[in-house]
């Protein structure tokens, strides 16, 4: 759900249904399913049958309330609310946050009218203000489900304003601007805050803080924080992240021991396959890197510049034919002046010259504008053209 894969979620918690139809957690999932697409009348009947199974639940009631409120059931929604109250009571306490904690608990399960529904009760049952930072930091997530990133960007620092230290705060700041993808600079700022203020570092936030450091080429600071995430939760992408942070830093034999380790953990990564590819080659451990290649390819590895790069290393050993696979594979993905560069300096060494010409002429075309790597691209042209293909007239249009 909070993918929002609505059918997939549908099916799983009718399957979970099917298999123990007196679990309550399942009967509610279900209900917040048919619930998030409109289905008010269906999701009664499940939230009902979760009462049945545990009629002494406090979420339960707060769940009907909110439930019937939405329905326009005024008189079912007071009776709910008054049993609500009731058990709060019994137990020694009061109603105070029970329905923003009704709506906390929901936000795995993303039913947004419940969500909302939830929010709004709390503030006309409890007078609690919409600008409480907990209110503040479920909105921004509640919004982050929705795809609404500068909305969730905007409740996460009103949340901040509110409560500074908020590690969580800053983490959903970060997934909001992360999510925006114009600001990755401010994105790093947050997820660094959020790791100073958790007394626990959030997996989640060293592995996204760590492929933004990639991104920028802070090759030392990502190392460091992918293994601080290997540290705490070993996993592919972490072993991943470090191993490609130590391949940028030639740092090849602790890069090799990392990959190997996230190629244990899932042997169907494309992307560890794909440094994998890099490092052999950059080693000469040509056969290996052939291995891996293959194996990258095959499981579609979606990087096109990591393919070109693979591939320029692959060339520099005069290995044609598999530096002609990774730029034509690049190339499918993605035209890019790099790649379409190393397809013509393969086919000029396999003697395809007027191939060579096209793509020195596309890589040409992408690069309107960079004057440097317009002349490079002209000079390419002109000796293909003038010197291998005898066509000085062509040639001299590159001049």
């Amino acid at each position: 759900m909070r993918s929002g894969d609505a059918p997939k979620a549908e099916e799983c918690t009718r399957e979970a249904v099917a298999l123990n139809g007196i679990d309550a957690a399942a009967l509610t999932a279900h209900g917040c399913v048919l619930a998030a697409r409109g289905d008010f009348e269906g999701a009664e009947v499940f939230f009902k049958g979760a009462l049945d199974a545990a009629p002494s639940s406090l979420d339960a009631w707060l769940l009907m309330a909110s439930l019937y409120e939405l329905m326009g059931r005024k008189r079912d929604a007071k009776t709910a609310h008054k049993q609500c109250v009731a058990m709060a009571q019994e137990a020694g306490g009061s109603l105070d946050k029970a329905y923003l904690a009704l709506a906390e608990t929901l936000l795995p399960l993303n039913p947004r009218p419940l969500i909302e529904q939830a929010l709004q009760l709390e503030a006309e049952k409890n007078g609690t203000d919409p600008e409480d930072g907990r209110v503040l930091l479920c909105r921004a997530q509640l919004l982050l489900q929705a795809q609404q990133p500068a909305e969730a960007a905007a409740a996460a620092r009103a949340a901040i304003a509110a409560a500074p230290t908020s590690a969580l705060a800053h983490q959903r700041l970060g997934h909001a601007l992360l999510l925006q993808g114009d600001d990755p600079a401010s994105a790093m700022a947050a997820y660094e805050a959020a790791l100073k203020h958790a007394p626990q570092p959030p997996t989640q936030v060293l592995l996204l803080l760590g492929r933004l450091q990639l991104d920028k080429g802070e090759w030392t600071k990502a190392k460091e924080v992918f293994l601080q995430a290997c540290r705490l939760a070993p996993s592919c992408s972490s072993w991943l992240g470090a191993g490609t942070a130590c391949l940028r830093l030639k740092h090849r034999a602790e890069a090799e021991e990392c990959l190997s380790e996230a190629n244990v953990l899932n042997n169907r990564e494309p992307a560890a396959w794909g440094q994998l590819a890099l490092l052999c080659v950059q080693q000469e451990r040509l056969a290996e890197a052939e291995q891996a290649l293959h194996h990258a390819l095959k499981l579609e590895l979606p990087d096109a510049a990591l393919l070109t790069e693979v591939g320029g290393e692959f060339a520099k050993l005069s290995a044609w034919a598999l530096a002609e696979t990774c730029a034509r594979r690049s190339l499918v993905m993605r035209p890019a002046a790099p790649a379409h560069q190393l397809l013509g300096d393969v086919l000029v060494e396999q003697r395809s010259y007027d191939e060579a010409a096209a793509q020195y002429a596309n890589a040409l075309a992408l690069v309107e504008g960079d004057e440097a790597l317009s002349s490079m691209y002209k000079a390419l042209l002109r000796k293909v053209l003038g010197e291998y293909l005898g066509k000085p007239q062509e040639a001299a249009r590159y001049a």
